[in-house]
């Protein structure tokens, strides 16, 4: 479950995102197969899904049916289930030979978050203003 605020929907930036990354290291010490512009042993992060705020706007009032500040709050469902009804599902690597294009089941998964653009000062917000978003990981 990725959540928080929808900075874009409170005015303090003109868009937001989250984005799930692989955080798989590509190039173990001693590979010859990946460029050593990478480093030895350094994840190399792909974003493989996300939503922005264009899309995310309302997801929170399910969970908070008559609370009028869910228009300003986001929740979605992140899972590697199509069949789940996740918001974003995490895709499996096409190939063994193109790990960049999913997440593995054992592979290690971060996620990013994004706003853009205080409309007042032309710039990303000030850190000390943005509520910071989450994730969370449920198992069944």
């Amino acid at each position: 479950m990725v959540y928080g605020v929808n900075h874009a929907a409170t005015g303090l930036a003109t868009y937001s995102n989250f984005s799930v990354y692989s955080a798989r290291v590509l190039n173990p010490c001693g590979s010859r197969d990946w460029p050593t512009r990478f480093g030895c042993s350094n994840p190399v992060w792909s974003g493989v899904a996300g939503m922005s705020s264009r899309d995310f706007t309302d997801s929170a009032a399910k969970y908070l049916p008559d609370d009028p500040m869910s228009k300003y709050l986001y929740a979605v469902t992140v899972s590697r289930d199509a069949a789940a009804g996740a918001g974003v599902v995490i895709p499996e690597p096409t190939s063994a030979d193109l790990p960049a294009t999913g997440i593995g089941p054992d592979d290690p998964v971060l996620v990013g978050f994004r706003a853009y653009l205080n409309p007042n000062t032309g710039v990303g917000p000030a850190y000390t203003d943005v509520i910071a978003d989450r994730a969370m990981v449920l198992r069944q």
